[in-house]
């Protein structure tokens, strides 16, 4: 199934209600939320948003403290706009169980979120990389997407260090991780040092969490095309489990070395359920 497909009124209606998250600030005051496209000065007032912890107290507005009991955020047309770079893993692991439609579609779906809130939006699969400015270019982010290859290994921290980040922005990832973590560190290394908010999203298909099969088989990586044969047993199973728990332990210990937010999706979850991971109303 393409993407565009699955892109549909619906889908459209509920993202232009939502916004993404950010843990830190971020190219201006604090970015990603309702932002418009028009320039003004500093002092020129767009909009409010809910406080986020390490939000300055500057920007508070306290009138509505006062009424509503609750701290907001005065917003600032020069100060919001932010780059929004979503990566979406194309190797040939992510062609598999799902992955590769749920993967663009919420890649896609995060991009439009991004110009949505007045952002600039970049998506990257493959080797290739678009970039947006405009929810008008809705067509032409869609038909990127649908045009995506899965094949090959992927190299997390050379693509990064491919990506020419000139400022604080919004960096996500969306991969299923089937690689070494020594490439993750790297990666995470660089984007803090790049100054982004990172987000890595683990994409599971559910023969990768749960295995449904026994007996001698065939296995070959999707990859590499190396062979192996093997009989699956339960004990085998039980191992495997064993050695994806620690692989997303170590994952998530990395991101929370780094300072990056770390949220796991299934392939087949409710596309409205994914979203309400990532974004917020």
């Amino acid at each position: 199934m393409k993407v565009s497909q699955g892109f549909n009124g619906k889908l459209i209606e509920r993202l232009d209600r939502l916004h993404l998250r950010y843990s830190r600030q971020v190219g201006g005051v604090s970015g990603g939320v309702r932002r418009s496209n028009e320039k003004g000065s500093s002092n020129e007032f767009s909009d409010f948003r809910s406080y986020n912890d390490g939000d300055s107290l500057r920007y508070v507005d306290w009138n509505s403290y006062a009424r509503l009991g609750k701290l907001f955020i005065r917003l600032y047309n020069e100060e919001k706009q932010t780059e929004v770079v979503v990566m979406v893993d194309s190797s040939a692991s992510m062609d598999l169980y799902g992955k590769s439609y749920t993967g663009g579609l919420i890649g896609a779906s995060l991009c439009y979120a991004a110009l949505s809130g007045g952002d600039r939006a970049k998506l990257c699969m493959g080797n290739d990389t678009i970039t947006l400015s405009s929810k008008k270019e809705l067509n032409k982010l869609l038909n990127f997407a649908d045009a995506a290859v899965y094949d090959g290994i992927f190299d997390l921290s050379h693509r990064v260090k491919e990506l020419p980040f000139k400022e604080k922005g919004r960096f996500i990832l969306i991969s299923d991780f089937m690689y070494s973590l020594d490439s993750v560190e790297e990666a995470l290394k660089y984007l803090n040092y790049k100054k982004q908010d990172i987000t890595f999203v683990m994409l599971t298909g559910e023969e990768e969490n749960t295995p449904g099969f026994s007996g001698e088989v065939m296995l070959k990586d999707a990859e590499t095309d190396e062979k192996i044969s093997i009989e699956i047993t339960d004990d085998v199973i039980e191992k495997y489990i064993k050695a994806l728990k620690v692989h997303r332990g170590r994952l998530s210990d990395l991101c929370r070395k780094y300072g990056a937010e770390n949220t796991e999706i299934r392939a087949d979850e409710p596309v409205a359920s994914i979203l309400a991971k990532l974004l917020y109303v």
